[in-house]
Parts: structure tokens; sequence; C-alpha cells
């Protein structure tokens, strides 16, 4: 008959290694919390639930697209599925809300030139 043996361990890290653990652990946090947000809305917008394949490549695609914009010092930042881009006026903000899709040039309320899509 064998006997189980359990070891307790603690670790006292220096603050440079607790600077890394904290990053390592918030990469950790971010990506599981990312694809569990993914796996979820897929599951209520589809009814379909998500496989670890599927879930592995959109993370790929996150990864890349992070390191390429740090390439390119630019920065992204994940908005709402509904946020209203196109809607959205890039010089001033101004959100036009009854534009259908089919409408591909219009005027603002104040005196400003046409813009289109």
């Amino acid at each position: 008959m064998s006997t189980k043996r359990a070891y307790k361990e603690r670790f006292y890290p220096i603050p440079e290694q607790a600077l890394l653990l904290a990053q390592s652990f918030g990469c950790a946090r971010f990506v599981y919390n990312n694809t569990l947000k993914f796996k979820v809305n897929a599951y209520y917008n589809d009814g379909k639930s998500i496989s670890h394949s599927m879930a592995k490549k959109k993370l790929m695609s996150l990864r890349q697209l992070k390191y390429k914009s740090k390439l390119a010092d630019r920065t992204v930042v994940e908005i709402d599925r509904f946020f209203p881009s196109s809607k959205r006026c890039s010089c001033c903000g101004f959100v036009h809300k009854d534009l259908r899709l089919s409408i591909r040039e219009w005027g603002w309320p104040v005196e400003r030139p046409e813009r289109g899509r």
C-alpha cells in the first residue's frame, strides 16, 4: 500500500518577479475572459457552441492584430457589435440615427459639407 503525501510550498517573489507574474496572470486572465465572452456571445446570438479550435483561431487573429498595431504605433480598440461606427462623423462625433445602409451620401443638421460613407 502506497502512502500519498502532499507538500505545501510558499513563494516570496522579489519586486521584479512580482511584476512579471502580475503581467503574466493579467494576460492569461485577458485571454480567458475574451474567449469566454466570444463563446457566450456566439451561443446567445446563434444558439451554437464554439469549438476549441474556433476559439483558438479567434485568439490568433486578435494576437496578430495587436502585434501589427504595435509595429505601426497604432492602438487597437475592441468595440461592441452594435457600435454605430458607419453612422458616426469622424470629425465631430455626430451620430446620424436614422441613416439606412441604402443611403450613401447625406447632409448634416448644421451647415457642413456633404459626407459619404
